[in-house]
């Protein structure tokens, strides 16, 4: 499943955190965060989208563009 990489970074930005302090937060590294939100990151671990949408307050399927599809159906 692709990850969508905007939805990662807005719900950063909609938390008021910067990489850095997700970075603080979440102990994922701060390129792993970076790759995410530019796309880069083809596979990520579903642990890593788990910790960030807990951090977000989010559910992981938010974050797949699959499910993203198949809410509008």
């Amino acid at each position: 499943m692709n990850i969508d990489s905007e939805l990662i970074r807005q719900a950063r930005i909609n938390m008021g955190l910067n990489i850095n302090e997700v970075v603080d937060k979440t102990k994922i590294s701060r390129v792993s965060i970076w790759r995410l939100e530019k796309g880069l990151s083809e596979n990520p671990l579903a642990k890593t989208i788990k910790t960030l949408a807990d951090l977000y307050g989010k559910d992981t399927d938010y974050f797949y563009k699959e499910a993203q599809k198949d809410e509008f159906k």
